[in-house]
């Protein structure tokens, strides 16, 4: 349904998606290029039918193959505090179960601002 959806009342997918999102979020989704590469991501996805989303859905809501406690390097989080699809208390679980890890939080970004805002920052330090 979905893909039927982005294909032929994509209007009605933008404002569906716009109405979940946290302020700082919706500022990004507005966007028209970002509404259009949202668009086509989910056509794109779902062109074949609909058992890849349906196969992700279930390893989001599915345990984990691994535990978290038996990562040994260091890993770096970052998170909004308006993010609605991960809760930061889920960002805060993962961090406590990682034993060399470091969370930063962001209090002004949700899911999608904290990518669109600071990517450089982001890509800057992954490349350091």
């Amino acid at each position: 349904m979905m893909g039927l959806m982005a294909r032929y009342a994509s209007s009605k997918v933008i404002a569906n998606a716009l109405a979940a999102l946290p302020e700082q979020d919706r500022r990004v989704v507005s966007r028209p290029e970002i509404q259009a590469g949202f668009l086509n991501m989910l056509r794109e996805a779902l062109r074949p039918g609909p058992r890849g989303a349906r196969h992700d859905t279930l390893l989001m809501t599915s345990p984990w193959e691994f535990r978290p406690q038996h990562i040994r390097m260091h890993v770096e989080l970052w998170h909004g505090e308006e993010d609605r699809n991960a809760p930061p208390a889920m960002g805060r679980s993962v961090a406590d179960m990682i034993s060399d890890s470091r969370i930063q939080f962001y209090p002004d970004e949700g899911h999608i601002s904290l990518i669109a805002g600071r990517l450089d920052e982001f890509l800057s330090y992954l490349l350091n």
